[in-house]
């Protein structure tokens, strides 16, 4: 499940709590009265993001990399914000006389798009966590009501043990729902899958758009066509959508959609010859999404279809 265990505390009016839940996810809790300015050092580890929220005063801090200039972190309160800088120290500095209320949230960076369909920050920034440019300190903007609820509820949490991680784990759930709300709210199409591509890589892109063409009953996962093509899946899934104007799921759908029609249209398969022949192996969701599409389930579309074709005979 995981464990619990307060990590450090920093006198009578400061502590640190840290929570390691299920899926390599953990909750950090960092609370305190007014209290006098002190530093709260912590090694960022390796391929890790963290998501905080700021419901005290504001935190100055730096991100040390050695033989570097520190790099200058800033969070105001009812702020939420979201944190990447493996390989570095860093240094979060508590204003003298501000409450300390500080919730985080820390996840793989492979979790991220798993999580988050619109981008918080390109992941190719950080294909090499080491890297110069592999520092990421943004805004996510205004913590929300929601967000508040959750986190009043784990900041006064009742349970403990098994019992409390579990609650716990719920929780972090649902804050980082309460983000990704808040992100497709605010980023514009534009901003969230603008992506810089080279005339290879657009070329790769159409590439990937053949190879969909012709494997509609057994396509290749996003991961398999994104190592065929030679560009990352961030590259593929965005640069898809610029280039073609559809995602490569939707895409794939459209597809598979439009060439079971032709089949039905045709009369060269029935509905489940059809349905098989484009990759779908439950005619219920089949169905569903054919009609979505069309207006019409496949059953429905072959009697139209009969109809058309008799009127055109009798005339």
């Amino acid at each position: 499940m995981g464990s619990a265990q307060k990590v450090s505390t920093m006198r009578k009016e400061f502590f640190t709590e840290c929570h390691s839940l299920q899926n390599k996810l953990s909750l950090v809790v960092r609370k305190g009265n007014k209290i006098k300015a002190q530093n709260s050092f912590k090694l960022q580890d390796s391929g890790m993001v963290e998501i905080g929220f700021n419901l005290g005063g504001d935190i100055k801090g730096e991100a040390r990399e050695h033989g570097n200039n520190p790099r200058i972190l800033s969070v105001e309160q009812g702020q939420v914000h979201i944190d990447f800088y493996s390989g570095r120290t860093r240094v979060l500095k508590f204003l003298a006389g501000n409450p300390v209320c500080w919730i985080g949230v820390l996840l793989p960076v492979d979790m991220l798009s798993t999580f988050f369909e619109t981008p918080l920050f390109s992941p190719e920034r950080m294909n090499d966590p080491y890297a110069s440019d592999s520092f990421v300190h943004k805004s996510l903007g205004p913590i929300t009501t929601g967000m508040k609820v959750a986190l009043h509820q784990i900041l006064v949490c009742p349970f403990t043990g098994k019992t409390k991680l579990l609650f716990f784990e719920s929780k972090v759930l649902e804050l980082i729902s309460h983000v990704r709300f808040s992100a497709d709210r605010s980023t514009s199409p534009e901003d969230a899958y603008a992506v810089s591509l080279t005339s290879s890589d657009k070329e790769r892109l159409w590439q990937a758009r053949y190879l969909l063409d012709k494997s509609l009953e057994n396509p290749p996962s996003i991961t398999e066509l994104a190592r065929f093509i030679g560009v990352n899946e961030f590259k593929l899934k965005n640069g898809f959508r610029q280039v073609h104007g559809i995602t490569p799921y939707k895409y794939l759908s459209e597809k598979r959609l439009e060439r079971a029609r032709y089949l039905l249209r045709e009369r060269q398969m029935n509905v489940t010859e059809a349905a098989f022949a484009v990759g779908y192996s439950s005619l219920s969701h089949f169905a569903k999404i054919f009609r979505a599409r069309f207006g019409v389930n496949p059953h429905e579309f072959l009697v139209q279809e009969d109809g058309c074709l008799e009127a055109g005979v009798a005339s």
